[in-house]
């Protein structure tokens, strides 16, 4: 079996292990700071606002009484939901923005990262880019704190 060629990259290697290795609760949290701006719209938008926060208080506090137990290694299927949803959420025009995306981000990230003792996407029968390996968990990882680096960056400059 050939190794992808990126394991023959040194620098990459060392880069992949630190991002392989950061902890679960700073994916969750960079996703949480890239939604706050939604959440904020969602707060001062009346009842619906009112059960949007009171879902993402529900995951905020399902993800802290978790924490020591989520997953280094993310399902990666759910996670590349949970950027999909983010970057929906947060790139609507502000007063528009759409409750379900972000719900459903919040917990598509909770769901990758959750412990095996919590039902998830099944690893078998996924497509070669989702398959748990060393290099795809590395890139997708990547990809989605770029793309959550860039939802901060927009909600900055609006």
């Amino acid at each position: 079996m050939a190794l992808p060629r990126l394991l023959a990259v040194p620098g990459f290697v060392r880069w992949g292990i630190r991002i392989d290795n950061a902890p679960a609760l700073g994916w969750l949290a960079l996703q949480l700071v890239a939604l706050w701006p939604t959440w904020l719209w969602l707060g001062s938008s009346g009842a619906g606002g009112l059960l949007a926060l009171s879902g993402l208080a529900a995951l905020a506090w399902l993800q802290w009484k978790l924490r020591r137990e989520l997953r280094a290694s993310p399902r990666l299927g759910w996670l590349v939901l949970a950027a999909a949803g983010t970057i929906v959420a947060t790139s609507v025009p502000a007063g528009t923005a759409p409750v379900l995306p972000g719900l459903m981000a919040g917990a598509a990230a909770l769901m990758a990262f959750a412990p095996t003792r919590i039902a998830g996407m099944p690893e078998a029968g996924l497509p070669a880019l989702l398959e748990n390996t060393f290099v795809n968990r590395v890139c997708l990882k990547s990809l989605f704190g770029a793309a959550m680096l860039l939802c901060i960056a927009g909600a900055v400059v609006a």
